[in-house]
């Protein structure tokens, strides 16, 4: 995995074991890196705004679910996703 552009540009590299790279950005390149290698997310390496989690794990996980229970899945992704905050990799 090569986080070289993940602070700045968001995104990350990965290179699968037979030999093919893909480049994943945004909420799917952060989900790949705490799947991959999650001791990167934890501690100090990674730095966020002060409760930038809060208004997601408040909001979007509760109305996440709410419109799963109508029917709307695909907003309450759209919305879920659009509120995961981004992280900065400390050096």
């Amino acid at each position: 995995m090569d986080l070289s552009e993940f602070e700045r540009k968001g995104w990350l590299w990965i290179r699968l074991d037979d030999g093919s790279t893909h480049k994943l950005d945004g909420v799917p390149a952060l989900e790949a890196l705490m799947r991959i290698f999650p001791a990167a997310v934890e501690g100090a390496r990674f730095r966020f705004r002060r409760h930038a989690w809060a208004f997601h794990n408040l909001v979007a996980h509760p109305l996440l679910q709410l419109l799963v229970w109508i029917g709307k899945p695909q907003l309450g992704m759209k919305i879920h996703d659009g509120t995961v905050p981004t992280p900065t990799i400390l050096r």
